[in-house]
């Protein structure tokens, strides 16, 4: 009777081992260059003959949560704020950008200490801008398709880079928190 008792004990601790090997909420904050308004600044700005450039930024400043739903699934959300600034000889300048998409996130697979996955996002930009002395502000779409993306660490805490394009960059460093 011992013995199946034993037995029993250790079954319950292995599965409730098994239970926490990922979990279940993830936060996410990441620094990312290369965005969709910077890249549409430098071509607007090779177009009109640099007569609006904002050369100092923020860059994308972001914070994500996701939920797991299986060992290949997760969905969340990201919010995301960008700044850009201008004071040249021919305008002066200041646009901020807020983005708030729901994403979804596919594993190709997730190992205990590194992980490959792709990511995408569609939601909306709140693009404010302060142009030589006149406000304008307007809501567009905003998106992020990343198809390469590496994380490494603890099954807790995960430093991450996603390669792609959108407002998030197209180099986005950052740290995954597991909980």
């Amino acid at each position: 009777m011992k013995k199946l008792f034993l037995l029993g004990m250790l079954l319950c601790m292995t599965v409730g081992l098994s239970a926490q090997d990922k979990p279940k909420n993830e936060l996410a904050i990441s620094w990312g260059v290369g965005t969709t308004p910077q890249l549409v600044d430098v071509f607007t700005s090779a177009l009109s003959g640099g007569l609006v450039d904002y050369s100092s930024s923020t860059q994308a400043i972001s914070a994500q949560y996701l939920r797991n739903l299986n060992k290949t699934w997760a969905v969340g959300a990201a919010a995301i704020y960008e700044g850009m600034e201008s004071d040249d000889a021919n305008s002066n300048g200041k646009q901020n950008l807020i983005s708030v998409m729901p994403v979804a996130r596919a594993h190709w697979f997730n190992k205990a200490h590194f992980g490959m996955y792709s990511k995408v996002g569609v939601g909306a930009c709140f693009w404010n801008e302060k142009l030589n002395g006149q406000t304008s502000n307007d809501v567009t779409v905003a998106y992020q398709v990343s198809p390469v993306c590496m994380e490494a660490g603890s099954e807790s805490v995960r430093g991450f880079m996603e390669v792609g394009f959108g407002f998030q960059g197209i180099i986005n460093l950052g740290v995954r928190f597991g909980f």
